[in-house]
């Protein structure tokens, strides 16, 4: 088993439970290490609408969970960092008071408008759905010059939502953006993760998991991270196989994870 480096705990609006219990499921799957990573969608937490972040209750919880778990599994306080973009000062402001020792940077939404997962795609035009995709890739590529942010999170993510509702994108028609989004990551040192949500919900598979990776690798890109993006306990290293196997054939040998003190590599 590798080391999972996107997890939630009950510190993200839709996580179910204490580091304590993550840290029993990891130790029951054989996962060494995982990053807790909870959710700071900043637009969403300022404008009301997501409940306020915790920062003094997780990192309580999580110093209790490393002091009993020590040994058995190791635990990184991380955070996922969404759109930064769209409140930069004050984005800037959260990560230097709480120095994080891994930060993800992710797109669930476009400014004013909800999370991609809230959408309904059944009936909505085959080009607003694409324009809502390239300004996705187009955030992200924003997110990716945000400082302190050391990996892209699902690049994919509206897809799984696409698909859920009988549609679908055809990639190919995307391999630009996302060119000018990896050469900005390279520029600045950022990771892609290889998230196994979608694989998981079943509204991705590995061809398509694979296109985005094989497309990273072939960009230049180096740094990877494998994610269960669990929100349950029990998914914790859920996965692992397939996106082990999904980074193999797209010519990755190893896997980053981040530490206190520096990243460390897993070998696939």
């Amino acid at each position: 088993m590798f080391s999972d480096t996107h997890t939630h705990s009950i510190y993200s609006f839709d996580g179910h439970a204490q580091p304590e219990e993550m840290c029993e499921a990891a130790i029951r799957a054989g996962v060494p290490a995982f990053a807790v990573t909870d959710h700071y969608d900043i637009d969403g937490i300022l404008a009301g609408y997501y409940p306020p972040f915790d920062a003094a209750g997780v990192r309580r919880a999580l110093e209790r969970a490393r002091e009993k778990y020590a040994g058995r599994v190791r635990l990184v306080r991380g955070i996922e960092l969404g759109q930064a973009w769209l409140y930069p000062d004050e984005a800037r402001a959260f990560l230097c008071e709480q120095r994080f020792e891994f930060v993800i940077g992710s797109c669930h939404n476009l400014e004013g408008v909800p999370d991609f997962s809230f959408l309904n795609y059944t009936h909505m035009p085959d080009a607003l759905i694409s324009q809502l995709f390239s300004r996705m890739i187009a955030a992200l590529t924003k997110c990716a010059a945000f400082p302190g942010v050391s990996v892209i999170a699902h690049p994919l993510y509206p897809l799984r939502y696409i698909r859920r509702c009988g549609r679908d994108l055809p990639l190919e028609s995307f391999e630009e953006p996302f060119r000018e989004l990896f050469s900005v990551m390279r520029e600045n040192g950022a990771a892609l993760e290889m998230n196994l949500r979608g694989i998981l919900m079943g509204y991705t598979d590995a061809e398509t998991e694979g296109w985005i990776m094989r497309l990273w690798r072939d960009a230049g890109g180096r740094g990877v991270t494998l994610a269960s993006d669990a929100h349950r306990p029990e998914d914790i290293g859920a996965g692992q196989d397939i996106g082990a196997q999904i980074l193999r054939d797209a010519g990755f040998t190893r896997v980053v994870f981040p530490g206190v003190d520096g990243p460390t590599h897993e070998d696939l």
